[in-house]
């Protein structure tokens, strides 16, 4: 400790020397860093009063380099526990931390230092840990933890602030107040941050001005993501009302200026809206005139920047069939037009739009905005959808209810021609890309494709070298919908069905794969998702001892085996050999051994009629009697043994017949009393057969098999040689 204390007030007595350069200050800066990662490194710093000395170098020190050093430091002070945390918000206040991404920090390396920093108080206070997505049970320091968040909120619309250090305040909103997080969106909204927000959902690009906020390409995204988890935490039918009421107040201020630039300001904020809380968005947009408005300003010749902003709202308006109709008849012609635009970008955004309206029926081919010949120019991507059942359309047309109609182009010839295009074109490496947005229907949409490509196994190669295993573990893991979780590892099981694991989830991954693939167990998944996470398993089960363990634990086995007792042939096979694969692990072994009737059941299992499940059971049992006496005895102890044997040992099937001749071959070698129990049957007769020189349909290792049976049982003196 006393050598600790002594680098600490060191380190800190060269950090405030400022007769030294600053290439000797920016060392003591990072030596303060490295201090401050262990415990009682940030203990003895906190008591030298190295919060106070850190603060004024801040304060008064304009090297980046060594300011960024000392915010890291604070970091890591503040990482150990909630008593350092309240330390460092005491002596330096969460606004100065906020304004040095107006003052000094403008980068993104410094500005992700800030909100790390940001991040770490909140996590400390209160041990919530966003990359778990799980809620504490109790906010601790409550009030401290809401004044920070607050804080936040009101400086995303500074207009002094930098566009990196808004953006980053707008994911730390996002990560923290949502429901599944802090849930302190309320507090968010009565200290009227909710107008902040829409400050910078009503920003544009375009419209430039001194006192204009800076923004990137992502943040109005990052505003609409922040905006739906602030929305989400409204809890009963009153907030809500009251947040879609006040976000309609704010268009309506901005409309009655009458002016063009309110105008682009007002429905960049309803656009936001319907990227972020859909439910406000459809309510503003619902108000007499908006959609009018925006169709006058898609028609708005003279001016570019009116018509992007109209035509972004309008594609972020057709999002429901119902809004589709009312749009289609209203704007579809102004949207036609915009698409003759000289203008790249309005074209873009008019195509968008136009696929979205004759999208909008989804299957329903009897929904036609367009024309067939207008629709098939504007087809591009793929779609997927549940199958119906026959009987519920017949009892829909006898209920005289309107039958969706499947049109011709949505056949799985032409989805999977459509895959196959969009994998030419390297989608993968863009999903990858996208797989980093915070929004939870996105990601879902995103797993949706993967699996989509991943269902046609000569793509499956292309998504692997393109860094799509990595990018469905994120989708599966965080931020997903829980349907998007289950088709994430879908199509992370199709991957592990047809190629190599030891390739396609190289390392840590063979492990970090289990996971998804138990979830597909669940007896909620349909019987295919079922099946693909049972034949990845089993290819996995086939790596080393070390990954089967990791299969084996939390109940992996029982789940595993459930379905061996599943009347669905695919399963019972597919379960079937997923164990089989698990049998040189000493611990499948032992559960084998213990008081059931597994074994005899297994035996009972080479009597199946499906060819695949009796190669696996017949095989299952070679391994289990190669290595276990207990289990030889039970399969002697099963009712129908010395039939089922026979049959096996005598099966045309080769692969049949060279299992079965192991098993009882095992069995013979184990022990003389269990020998002379198969020597005492038709067994020996079907052995003695084999081992004929005239029987040719048979392969010389089989007979071979054969002979050494009949050899050992010469030697246990339970049969005598033939006389010739």
């Amino acid at each position: 400790m006393d050598l600790t204390s002594n680098r600490v007030s060191i380190t800190l007595q060269h950090l405030t020397d400022h007769s030294l350069n600053e290439e000797r200050r920016c060392v003591a800066a990072n030596n303060l860093l490295v201090l401050a990662k262990e415990k009682a490194g940030a203990k003895l710093i906190i008591e030298s009063k190295g919060l106070e000395k850190i603060h004024k170098e801040i304060s008064a020190d304009k090297s980046s380099k060594i300011n960024l050093s000392l915010v890291r430091a604070l970091s890591e002070i503040s990482r150990h526990d909630a008593a350092n945390t309240i330390a460092v918000l005491n002596e330096i206040n969460i606004e100065f931390i906020l304004l040095l991404m107006v003052h000094q920090f403008t980068n993104e390396e410094s500005v992700m230092a800030v909100q790390y920093l940001v991040q770490t108080f909140i996590n400390s206070l209160t041990g919530f840990d966003p990359k778990k997505n799980a809620p504490p049970r109790e906010i601790a320091n409550e009030d401290l933890v809401t004044e920070i968040i607050i804080a936040v909120g009101k400086r995303t619309s500074s207009r002094a602030m930098c566009a990196d250090g808004r953006d980053t305040l707008l994911e730390l909103i996002s990560r923290n107040v949502g429901q599944n997080a802090l849930n302190l969106g309320s507090r968010l909204i009565e200290a009227d941050c909710l107008e902040n927000l829409l400050d910078v959902a009503a920003e544009v690009e375009d419209l430039k001005f001194e006192s204009s906020m800076k923004i990137t390409r992502s943040t109005k995204s990052l505003v609409a993501i922040a905006l739906e988890r602030t929305y989400e935490c409204m809890d009963c039918d009153k907030s809500r009302e009251t947040f879609r009421e006040r976000c309609m107040d704010y268009i309506k201020d901005k409309l009655r200026g009458g002016d063009v630039e309110n105008r682009i300001r007002a429905i960049s904020v309803i656009t936001t809206l319907l990227q972020g809380p859909v439910e406000v968005g459809n309510f503003c947009i619902s108000q007499q005139g908006i959609v009018e408005l925006m169709l006058v300003m898609a028609n708005s010749d003279d001016d570019e920047v009116q018509q992007r902003i109209a035509a972004e709202a309008i594609i972020a308006a057709a999002s429901k069939k119902e809004k589709c109709t009312s749009i289609a008849s209203m704007g579809s012609g102004i949207l036609k037009k915009l698409y003759q635009s000289p203008n790249e970008s309005i074209k873009v955004r008019a195509l968008v739009g136009l696929c979205k309206i004759g999208s909008a029926g989804g299957a329903d081919a009897s929904f036609k905005p367009f024309s067939d010949e207008s629709i098939h120019k504007l087809a591009k991507a793929s779609m997927t959808k549940k199958e119906i059942m026959p009987e519920l359309i017949e009892l829909a047309k006898f209920a005289k209810q309107h039958v969706p109609e499947e049109h011709v182009k949505d056949t799985k010839e032409f989805i999977e021609k459509r895959v196959k295009e969009l994998a030419s074109m390297n989608i993968t490496s863009a999903l990858v890309v996208l797989c980093k947005t915070e929004s939870i229907s996105s990601r879902e949409m995103i797993s949706r494709i993967f699996n989509a490509i991943c269902e046609q196994p000569d793509l499956r190669g292309k998504v692997v070298q393109q860094g799509g295993v990595k990018a469905l573990l994120s989708l599966f893991t965080s931020s997903n919908t829980e349907r998007g979780k289950i088709i994430a590892a879908q199509a992370l099981a199709r991957i592990g069905i047809s190629m190599d694991p030891r390739v396609s989830f190289p390392g840590q991954r063979t492990i970090e794969v289990i996971r998804p693939l138990m979830r597909l167990l669940d007896v909620e998944c349909s019987a295919l998702e079922n099946f693909e996470a049972l034949m990845a398993l089993t290819n996995l089960a086939q790596i080393d001892q070390s990954t089967q363990r990791s299969i084996m634990k939390n109940a992996g086995f029982s789940k595993i085996e459930h379905y061996i007792y599943d009347d669905h042939p695919m399963l019972k096979r597919a379960s079937t050999q997923c164990v089989t694969n698990m049998i040189t692990n000493p611990d499948v072994v032992k559960i084998f051994e213990e008081d059931n009737d597994r074994v005899k059941y297994w035996l009972y299992m080479c009597s199946e009629e499906d060819r695949d499940t009796i190669v696996a059971a017949a095989g299952g049992l070679a391994m289990l009697t190669g290595v276990s006496k207990k289990c030889c005895e039970k399969i002697l102890q099963a009712k129908d043994w010395e039939e089922i044997l026979m049959v096996i040992c005598s099966a045309s099937d080769l692969d049949i017949q060279h299992r079965a001749l192991f098993l009882v071959k095992n069995i013979i070698f184990v022990d003389k009393a269990l020998a002379e129990k198969i020597i005492n049957t038709k067994l020996f007769n079907v052995l003695m057969a084999i081992t004929l020189p005239e029987v040719e349909n048979i392969e010389g290792n089989i007979k071979n098999l054969a002979k050494d049976i009949l050899q050992k049982c010469q030697s246990y003196g339970l049969i005598k040689p033939a006389d010739n």
